[in-house]
């Protein structure tokens, strides 16, 4: 607690539970108990660190949160900013929870992912190569701003593409079309086992 002029600041850490759409939380500062010479308190929000249940509260926590935890039976997985868990996912729970990534086998016998979104399709065959997988389409779901991709391999199960929308409408594909998912090897993040 910092005093100062004629007011009292307390920082606080907010924790969220989120088992809830919670975007309708407002995390400023707040000012209580303000009159001429009364004393003042201002809660300053300086952290909000968000913890959830479930599958469907990533959103809800990286628009809200400073910080997210990352809880795999019981034991933090990893914890940071919304940006570096998502862009960085350090085991395979973390990135197949926040969603939005590829896990695949890499080069050196582990696992690897990479964003959905940073993965493209390519009509042709390509060399065999670490950072390109040969598939099949099995489904296609259109969002809006994009649409998704799924697709099945002979080294992953499930692989998912987020195509803008204007480059699906420009080559648009099927189900059962053969293609090669590939991906630039700077966008890749190995995982911990």
């Amino acid at each position: 607690m910092a005093r100062g002029h004629d007011c009292v600041t307390i920082r606080l850490v907010l924790v969220l539970t989120i088992a809830f759409p919670a975007a309708a939380f407002d995390t400023n500062c707040y000012v209580i108990a303000t009159g001429p010479g009364e004393e003042c308190v201002i809660v300053d929000l300086l952290d909000v660190l968000a913890f959830g249940e479930g599958s469907d509260w990533q959103d809800e926590a990286m628009a809200l949160a400073d910080r997210v935890v990352v809880m795999n039976q019981g034991r933090i997985e990893q914890q940071g900013t919304p940006h570096a868990v998502f862009n960085a996912p350090r085991t395979e729970f973390v990135a197949r929870f926040m969603g939005g990534h590829n896990v695949f086998p890499d080069a050196t016998g582990g696992l690897a992912a990479v964003r959905a979104d940073k993965t493209r399709l390519s009509r042709r065959p390509l060399p065999p190569a670490p950072n390109a997988l040969p598939a099949t389409v099995r489904g296609v779901e259109y969002q809006g701003t994009h649409v998704l991709v799924t697709l099945a391999g002979d080294a992953v199960t499930e692989l998912i593409v987020m195509l803008p929308e204007a480059d699906f409408n420009a080559e648009p594909w099927k189900t059962g079309d053969r293609t090669c998912a590939h991906w630039d090897g700077a966008d890749v993040h190995a995982l911990a086992a």
